[in-house]
């Protein structure tokens, strides 16, 4: 059985998640003002989705998945902290991004104990009967 395949799941499911929230996010402030600033976050879903179907084909990737995450946390709060705030839709702009960061950094932890789990796991044919 392949490790962590619920875990996959739900990486991608939040991964899904999170291009729709960053894709159909009103303009309020200036916060993604242009789709094109989420494109690349579609990355992230395909790369969960085929580390969901085919782990051993594509666990050379975990570690390019997880320092996208960590990246993708690291922009979110410095935008927080360097933006220029407006009144208009700030609860929700902040809202949005602390919500995305706390979920990145929730699939980084797992992503470490997939990796973490995959490493243990012995090569196939040399299992001890």
């Amino acid at each position: 059985m392949e490790p962590y395949r619920p875990l996959r799941l739900i990486f991608f499911i939040y991964d899904f998640f999170r291009l729709l929230v960053m894709t159909r996010l009103p303009d309020t402030g200036g916060l993604f003002p242009y789709v094109f600033y989420a494109i690349p976050n579609g990355l992230f879903t395909l790369m969960s989705f085929f580390l969901w179907l085919r782990l051993d084909a594509y666990k050379p990737y975990i570690p390019l998945y997880l320092a996208g995450k960590i990246l993708a946390v690291v922009a979110g709060l410095s935008w927080l902290i360097f933006s220029p705030v407006n009144s208009e839709g700030t609860d929700t702009i902040i809202g949005t991004v602390l919500l995305l960061s706390a979920g990145d950094i929730l699939t980084v932890l797992g992503g470490a104990v997939l990796k973490k789990r995959i490493r243990r796991r012995p090569v196939e044919g040399t299992e001890c009967v």
